[in-house]
């Protein structure tokens, strides 16, 4: 149980991959220019209760200390929530006026790597694994309702957007994509009893890993086939509304978008594993000591070995892609003031609705900053920062949304960064 649970974390951090990704279509149109071309990258980590400092000491081999696994569980619920994206691609776009005479209306072609990783567990399953089943003596954890998610995916999309001369805009972009990993571990039932004592133990315990075909993990390789649909409407907003004797001076948009509505079919190599028993130990299952260590005694792995021999199909299976739906409020005023609140929904991801609040100043052509803080996702509160500058023609973005996760990293749970690079001709 110990092993299937490092086993996720690891794959989850070694693919570095918090929230939902930052760039969607509507960042790739062009107005008044005749085309772009942008270069973006971004990741995001992000736990309710798993914080920077665990992430770094797995990673790095080193033993997890007893107060920083003590910090951590202060946070646990009895449903606990880590996931994370990784994105990154370039895009051109083209605005059509000048080729077939319709103003407003722009194309856009978009190639990108894409990551997606989620967990759900339990509190019982934390303490389990990070200090042991001797402090459930003459008790049972309840170490199921497990579910890891983690695929890998390259997208190739093409789209077009129309803007209209009120300001509305609308646009759609269609997507194939070629899987390249899949990996999927439920675990609906895992109740761990320790007698008094810990003499012995009983774990009745049934799970289900899905794993695309082993053999092929590369970027080069295609594991599975898949198509998605993105999509946003987009109208003029007045916060302060207009009136005959005065036009405010905030204005702005409101934006609803739909993002990776779509599945991928992996190929008839693809593994399914179940499992469903139960299995009798005498003594401690899972030591103290071993908890605080990635390792794990030989002795574990053998007497934990028919755990991890279940029946094995082959066959080919459907995934669906965990879907974004964002509803964005967008506002400036002639001073250089702008604010911006929004929520973003997911599905399929383990993730729980986030609200955010944004705002900062415009302080020339070449210069914004602002800053934003979310509430929800796959953490509880973050805060961030973002700047924008224009450098000879070329605009940059940078910026993250877990500056908490990255000044205390043995209290925060977030870590993300985000770049782009584009440029209008």
């Amino acid at each position: 149980m110990k092993e299937l649970f490092y086993i996720s974390l690891l794959v989850c951090y070694c693919t570095f991959a918090h929230g939902q990704p930052r760039l969607g279509i509507a960042d790739f149109a062009v107005d008044t220019a005749n085309f772009g071309i942008g270069l973006y990258g971004e990741y995001s980590l992000g736990s309710t209760v798993l914080t920077n400092r665990m992430y770094m000491d797995f990673y790095q081999g080193r033993y997890l200390e007893a107060e920083v696994l003590d910090k951590a569980s202060k946070r646990l619920v009895q449903f606990n929530k880590a996931g994370g994206d990784i994105k990154y691609g370039l895009y051109f776009s083209q605005n059509l006026n000048k080729v077939i005479k319709k103003k407003g209306l722009s194309y856009f072609v978009n190639v990108a790597d894409r990551v997606h990783w989620d967990l759900l567990f339990t509190d019982d399953l934390f303490k389990a694994v990070f200090y042991g089943n001797k402090m459930f003596e003459g008790d049972t954890a309840e170490m199921g309702t497990f579910e890891g998610n983690f695929q890998r995916y390259q997208q190739f999309q093409l789209g077009l957007i129309k803007t209209n001369e009120n300001k509305s805009a609308i646009g759609m972009g269609l997507s194939f994509l070629k899987g390249q990993q899949f990996y999927q571990l439920d675990i609906t039932r895992a109740n761990l009893y320790t007698s008094m004592l810990g003499m012995e133990n009983n774990l009745d315990l049934e799970y289900r890993t899905v794993e695309s075909d082993p053999d092929n993990t590369d970027m080069n390789d295609m594991s599975g086939w898949g198509a998605s649909v993105d999509a946003f409407y987009q109208l003029p907003y007045y916060m302060l509304q207009n009136t005959p004797e005065h036009e405010s001076d905030w204005k702005g948009y409101l934006r609803i978008e739909a993002r990776d509505l779509g599945l991928i079919v992996w190929n008839d190599r693809t593994r399914v594993r179940v499992k469903d028993s139960v299995y009798h130990n005498e003594g401690i299952l899972i030591p103290t000591g071993l908890a605080l260590s990635p390792t794990w005694e030989e002795e574990q792995r053998d007497s934990l070995k028919q755990l991890l021999q279940p029946e094995t199909y082959t066959g080919s299976l459907t995934s669906i892609l965990p879907a974004t739906f964002h509803l964005r409020m967008y506002q400036a005023n002639s001073s250089g003031l702008f604010v911006s609140m929004g929520t973003v929904l997911r599905t399929f991801a383990n993730y729980s609705p986030m609200i955010y609040l944004g705002g900062g100043k415009t302080f020339s052509y070449k210069l914004s900053i602002g800053g934003t803080m979310e509430f929800g996702g796959y953490g509880r509160f973050n805060l961030g920062v973002e700047a924008k500058t224009r450098i000879k023609g070329y605009e940059l973005v940078l910026g993250s949304r877990s500056l908490g996760g990255i000044l205390f990293p043995e209290t925060g749970g977030g870590n993300s960064a985000f770049i782009s690079i584009t440029k209008n001709f």
